[in-house]
C-alpha cells in the first residue's frame, strides 16, 4: 500500500487549499487522510486513483463546438 502526501496529490492534479481538503474529507466528497508524524497528512494512493475515477466518470459531456466556417461571404 502506498500512501501520498501534499505533493503527490498535487502530482496529479489535485491542487485543493488544505481548508478545501479538510472541508472535502469532512463532508464525505474527498478521501478520509492518514495521519503521519507531526502535522502532515497521507492519502491511500488507491483511494486518490478511485476519487480521480469517479471525478472523470462524472463529467457531462461537452457539446460539441460549431462547425467552423470557410471562406467569406460575398
Amino acid at each position: 500500500m502506498k500512501l501520498l502526501n501534499r505533493v503527490g496529490l498535487e502530482e496529479r492534479g489535485i491542487k485543493y487549499s488544505p481548508s478545501q481538503l479538510n472541508r472535502k474529507m469532512r463532508d464525505g466528497t474527498f478521501p478520509l487522510a492518514v495521519k503521519g508524524t507531526g502535522k502532515e497528512n497521507h492519502w491511500v494512493e488507491a483511494e486518490i486513483d478511485d476519487y480521480l475515477r469517479m471525478q472523470l466518470a462524472a463529467r457531462t459531456p461537452r457539446r460539441p463546438l460549431p462547425a467552423a466556417r470557410t471562406g467569406r461571404g460575398a
